[in-house]
C-alpha cells in the first residue's frame, strides 16, 4: 500500500500522512470530493478513496516508527564519526540501546567499522 501511494501523492506527503495517522484508526471518508484543479497534488485521503472507497483502515507505521527513526539517527550520526556516549547523550537514549543498536545496524551490513 505506501509504495503504490508513494508513487502517486510523493514521499514527503506520504511521510506526513503516516506521521498525523500512522498506526491509529483513520476513517476514508464516504463522501469525499476529489479536486480535480490541474497542478493541483493528490492529498492521502484522494489517493485511499480513488484506491479503497470509503471505510475504515489502520495506516501501517512503516518509516515513521519510532525504532526505525531513532535506528537512523543513529547510523547518521554514527557515520558523521559521533561515540556512542554522544549519540546516547543527542538522542535522549541510554548508551546500551545505542550498542545495541549498532550491533544490529553492523549485523545488517550498514556499518562498515565495528561499534566500539
Amino acid at each position: 500500500m505506501l509504495r503504490e501511494m508513494e508513487a502517486a501523492i510523493g514521499a514527503d506527503a506520504v511521510r506526513d500522512f503516516l506521521l498525523a495517522h500512522g498506526g491509529r484508526d483513520f476513517s476514508i471518508p464516504a463522501r469525499h470530493q476529489i479536486d480535480t484543479t490541474p497542478g493541483r497534488q493528490m492529498t492521502a485521503t484522494d489517493w485511499l478513496v480513488g484506491n479503497y472507497g470509503w471505510g475504515r483502515i489502520v495506516p501501517p507505521k512503516g518509516p515513521v516508527a519510532h525504532r526505525f527513526r531513532v535506528s537512523f539517527t543513529v547510523l547518521a550520526l554514527r557515520r558523521e564519526g559521533r561515540s556512542i556516549g554522544q549519540i546516547a547523550t543527542a538522542l535522549g537514549i541510554h548508551s546500551r540501546s545505542v550498542s545495541k543498536i549498532l550491533q544490529r545496524l553492523a549485523t545488517r551490513g550498514l556499518l562498515t567499522q565495528p561499534p566500539t
